[in-house]
């Protein structure tokens, strides 16, 4: 989908529509550039048999739960890029961090849900007598609406019953709108430095994280929003990534949007540049696509799938078009 502007002498309810569009998307800075974040649906039926099949996108091979669980364990990073809305990957999620548990981990539970500013109130809620997954949601904002308490709760709960730390990764929708509007040097003096935001950066990931945003909201944005809501991404995975280096010691366990999980331009890219010895496993939680037959078609060259460590299909999410009120309509 394109996004067509609007010239010179548009109609005041289109220019309206414009506005409350870029509107819009400052509000979705802090959702991970993806208007997947509402609660779950149904899942519809799996008709092609691949849902549920792990595979190496480097050795271009189908692996077992098993192997995939023995590489999450020996991993300093473990990243699970979701589909907020799937009820499936929630579960792979669970399964995941139970999973490690059962082997005698002990990680880091890392969240983009959970704002980074909200830290000190998490960890006293964590330390506090009684404490429990809601009372840890609650003194870290979860915004229980946007992502669905449903989603996350059973999550930071079994963290919390077995006692491990938990991070907030996510970049505040304030300081994301500060980025978007002002560039980096909102992020303070210097940190644009200490967090790599531009020894990694080149023109071709520009291009990719320009095409991956407009995508991610249905094709309607200007291109006058774009720049700024690239800065503000890019600012949120150097986040998130700096958070997994200073607030883990041991492993640990991130629970974020597949696009920040993405090898090519999301958090791993900056985990890479500031850590590179640190072994790092990146899985990409796919829906299953009906027009797509084999399971190689979804880590092909260039397509998403390519740019994880491992694609985990799932079932597709029962869900509308996200983006028919946002669709502008044509300009005469």
């Amino acid at each position: 989908m394109l996004y067509t502007s609007c010239p010179h002498g548009t109609s005041s309810i289109t220019r309206m529509l414009r506005l409350l569009l870029i509107a819009l998307a400052a509000a979705l800075l802090t959702a991970c550039g993806s208007v997947a974040t509402l609660p779950a649906l149904p899942r519809a039926a799996d008709r092609d048999g691949l849902a549920g099949q792990i595979w190496d996108v480097h050795a271009q091979r189908p692996v077992t739960r098993d192997e995939l669980m023995q590489q999450t364990f020996e991993a300093r990073f473990v990243l699970l890029g979701e589909i907020h809305n799937n009820a499936d990957h929630h579960r792979i999620q669970h399964d995941v961090l139970k999973s490690l548990l059962a082997k005698g981990a002990r990680p880091t539970l890392a969240m983009e849900q959970l704002d980074a500013e909200y830290q000190t109130a998490i960890d006293q809620a964590l330390a506090a007598p009684g404490v429990s997954g809601d009372s840890v949601a609650a003194a870290g904002h979860f915004d229980r609406k946007s992502w669905g308490n449903a989603n996350y709760g059973p999550l930071i709960a079994m963290a919390v019953g077995a006692g491990l730390p938990i991070a907030a990764m996510n970049l505040s929708r304030g300081e994301a709108r500060r980025v978007a509007s002002s560039g980096f040097t909102a992020l303070g003096d210097g940190r644009s430095v200490t967090l790599q935001l531009d020894g990694t950066w080149n023109a071709a990931r520009e291009a990719t994280l320009r095409q991956e945003i407009l995508d991610a909201h249905c094709g309607q944005l200007p291109d006058s929003a774009l720049p700024g809501m690239v800065m503000a991404q890019r600012a949120r995975d150097a986040v998130m990534a700096d958070v997994l280096l200073n607030r883990t010691t041991g492993s640990a366990v991130a629970i974020l949007g597949r696009g920040h999980a993405r090898n090519d331009v999301g958090v791993p890219l900056y985990l890479a540049q500031r850590m590179p010895r640190a072994k790092l496993v990146s899985i990409g939680l796919v829906e299953v696509d009906q027009k797509l037959t084999s399971a190689l078609d979804y880590f092909a060259a260039n397509t998403e799938g390519s740019h994880f460590d491992y694609v985990w299909l799932t079932t597709r999410a029962a869900r509308g078009d996200p983006c028919a009120e946002l669709r502008l309509p044509a300009v005469r």
